[in-house]
């Protein structure tokens, strides 16, 4: 993908009555092009969601911090794809539930052995930790990522390649777009994951708060709850190797668990009752 914006137009065009300008960028399985089309779990379930919901999209594939700030801002209607953190939800409205479901993970270079984490946030003290530039990593790392030693780059193939090169002691991605990358670049063998994950993330559809309380929100929102609860959005996930929880998954703890506060001296809060199945 250029840095270059790519405008492209599904179904309608701009003329149309309730037509979204919908941004996001380029993540794996989640959006992405492909002949110069935009792909992916996202574009499928707007697809479906457009004849629901009574609107068309016009998908914009930008830098990943430029197309949030144009919905932060209002000149965007819609983002494709991000992590719910506080910051964030008092900047849009998030749509109530998840269309995927991503593990943040840390990475460090096979011949470094003695750095573990074993899930407390303490053990981080001192380390220098790789992270890519407008990525959230999860609301548990986000609450205090200001008392950790951030390294950022632009991309995360960047992040990666200073943690290959030992530039960075750790790193931070969600597994998803890592093992894409890892694969691409034959790093298997020398970058290992860590245990646990930071933490289960879902990623959601985000209006411009102009949107929040309009019945174009509400159709929205309940058309894609109904395709969450009733197994559609799991039927499109296995189009592409993206797990999504199925129907009878417990959205209610998963959304508490998300949302929730460090507890502990650094420890967070345990996963196991949000992890999709």
């Amino acid at each position: 993908m250029t840095r270059l914006a790519l405008l492209l137009l599904l179904s309608l065009p701009a003329t149309a009555a309730n037509t979204l300008r919908c941004v996001g960028s380029e993540f794996p399985y989640i959006l992405s092009l492909r002949d110069g089309k935009p792909v992916g779990v996202a574009v499928d379930l707007l697809a479906e969601l457009e004849s629901r919901a009574d609107f068309r999209c016009r998908i914009e594939l930008l830098p990943w911090k430029r197309a949030q700030a144009l919905v932060a801002e209002g000149q965007a209607d819609l983002l494709i794809g991000p992590y719910w953190n506080l910051e964030r939800d008092r900047q849009m409205r998030f749509v109530g539930l998840p269309f995927y479901v991503d593990q943040m993970v840390l990475y460090r270079r096979h011949d470094r052995s003695g750095l573990e984490w074993q899930g407390d946030y303490q053990r981080l003290a001192g380390r220098t930790i790789g992270v890519t530039r407008g990525w959230s990593f999860g609301n548990h790392f986000d609450q205090i990522r200001q008392r950790l030693q951030l390294d950022e780059a632009d991309t995360l193939e960047q992040t990666l390649r200073k943690l290959v090169s030992g530039r960075v002691d750790l790193a931070a991605s969600n597994r998803r777009n890592a093992e894409v990358l890892i694969e691409q670049f034959g790093w298997n063998g020398r970058l290992v994951l860590l245990e646990p994950p930071l933490q289960q993330v879902g990623g959601y559809f985000a209006f411009s708060s102009n949107w929040a309380g309009t019945p174009l929100f509400t159709r929205f929102e309940a058309a894609q709850r109904e395709l969450v609860q009733n197994g559609r959005v799991q039927a499109i996930s296995r189009r592409y190797p993206v797990d999504f929880p199925g129907p009878r998954f417990d959205w209610e703890t998963y959304l508490r668990l998300e949302r929730s506060e460090l507890t502990g001296p650094g420890k967070a809060p345990s996963a196991e009752a949000s992890q999709p199945r």
